[in-house]
């Protein structure tokens, strides 16, 4: 019997060849929509290939790479990265993905301990979605015992038991919270956590400098600490010394990136393409790529593709693209075709559309949003020590932009940063202020709907204001 192999289409990265020359751009049909948010991380046998049945290019992905994946339950799965003037679809193999934790997942040191819920802060850790799972091994009960590095220091290693049903190879990426904590501790180098006093280490730090910790309670001659990568554990509290600043943080800070002018046009929307034609293209912005003549559409040209291009047959455009598994040969359609050869109805293979991706968050003014907040808003300030470096730079004050969106019970989901203040601990605290807040539903016709506003923190007074024109 013949085994069926299933497939997850991730997306690649191009890189460019110069050549000028760009003409209008073609209509095209809506193919590949934005990423929802699914990944999963490559290994050193993750091969790619154009087609669901292959064959394989040349290279491999790189391990460690994290691939955005569309949807793993579908056999062709269609995804969106935004690399260096295209977006590509590919398909691999998910047996040969690394296994990953699913969502977050609460790790234990031990059996018995799985026995019941974990508090925050007794022994074990959180480990957060996307987290590679290095070693697994069933355990009994429905768990596995793991081994993990921390992503924030890949020389503290923790080992532990885990459910077993939340390992997998695809996963829901967060950017992570934006809060940060701040260290009262430091541990040795090559420091042990143990799971209680007197008992097995199951964190091992090989790290050459002190880490930064904090520090949860002492019980006699030990201390219960949490460390950067989120572990709590017991350390013998001779062990532990000052931190070396006052604000020295647990982990590094995590923002969210943000796609701003024409970084996340959308190529079929024909005023976006207008507002950021590229002059430089090869090929316009929205043009279909295929992998044959009269084949399967595969990907689609965005800004600054500069691939070069030669004439082929039926007034077709070869071009040869060279992608990080190999060079590709792909082709462009004539530019008078009203759709895409082919393709029906926006499909990749011929198969009906899939629905459209929910539209974004509406945008409230900073007033609509205020509106909605249950607290009274509150000043946020920086600490003693980042005021005095404001002073101590001669502002008069310092202002930054921030965008908040709430979901459909009014909790806020997403705090990023637009424009920094210029003092990353002042950045931090608002961030954190920010996220704090809490606010009523947005309604639209009696629905509670997400909604997001930009917010404008400036100090002094550190007040929240609408955003400057």
């Amino acid at each position: 019997m013949m085994r069926t192999t299933p497939w997850i289409v991730v997306v690649g990265t191009l890189a460019a060849s110069a050549r000028a020359g760009a003409q209008p751009a073609p209509r095209a049909t809506r193919l590949f929509s934005d990423w929802q948010g699914r990944a999963a991380v490559a290994t050193a046998r993750t091969r790619v290939s154009l087609s669901p049945r292959g064959p394989w290019l040349a290279r491999p992905a790189v391990a460690g790479t994290e691939l955005q994946v569309h949807d793993e339950h579908a056999p062709r799965i269609q995804i969106v990265e935004e690399v260096n003037g295209a977006r590509l679809v590919f398909y691999i193999d998910p047996a040969t993905l690394q296994p990953t934790a699913r969502d977050d997942l609460e790790l234990v040191p031990s059996i018995e301990a799985a026995a019941h819920a974990r508090d925050p802060d007794s022994p074990g850790m959180t480990i957060e979605e996307g987290t590679p799972i290095e070693s697994s091994e069933p355990a009994g009960d429905g768990l596995s015992k793991v081994r993990v590095r921390s992503p924030w220091s890949s020389d503290v290693q923790i080992t532990g038991y885990v459910r077993t049903s939340g390992i997998g190879t695809v996963y829901g990426h967060r950017h992570g919270s934006s809060q940060r904590e701040f260290a009262d501790v430091t541990l040795p180098a090559r420091f042990q956590l143990l799971d209680a006093p007197g008992r097995s280490p199951f964190v091992v730090s090989t790290g050459s400098q002190r880490a930064p910790g904090k520090l949860i309670r002492r019980d006699g001659e030990m201390a219960l600490v949490r460390i950067g990568a989120g572990a709590v554990g017991w350390i013998a509290t001779s062990r532990l010394q000052p931190p070396r600043s006052r604000t020295e943080a647990l982990r590094p800070p995590r923002f969210e990136r943000m796609r701003l002018g024409c970084e996340g046009v959308d190529p079929f929307d024909p005023s976006a393409v207008a507002r950021c034609a590229d002059p430089k293209n090869t090929l316009p912005v929205g043009t279909l790529l295929f992998d044959a003549i009269d084949g399967r559409a595969v990907g689609v040209v965005l800004r600054y593709f500069r691939a070069p291009t030669a004439a082929s047959a039926a007034g077709w455009t070869r071009v040869e693209v060279a992608s990080l598994y190999g060079k590709l040969e792909l082709f462009a359609p004539p530019e008078d075709t009203d759709d895409a050869p082919g393709v029906e109805s926006g499909s990749i293979d011929g198969s009906p559309s899939p629905p459209p991706p929910p539209p974004p968050p509406p945008n409230l003014t900073p007033t609509e949003l205020g509106a909605l907040q249950i607290d009274a808003p509150k000043a946020i300030v920086p600490d003693a020590e980042t005021a005095a470096q404001i002073a101590n730079a001669h502002k008069d004050k310092v202002m930054g932009s921030y965008k908040v969106c709430i979901g459909r019970g009014g909790n806020v989901f997403r705090v990023s940063m637009l424009k920094s203040t210029g003092f990353p601990d002042y950045d931090q605290a608002i961030l954190h202020g920010l996220g704090e807040a809490r606010y009523r539903p947005h309604l639209v016709a009696g629905a509670p709907h997400e909604a997001c506003s930009t917010l404008t923190i400036v100090y002094p007074p550190g007040d929240i204001r609408p955003p400057p024109p």
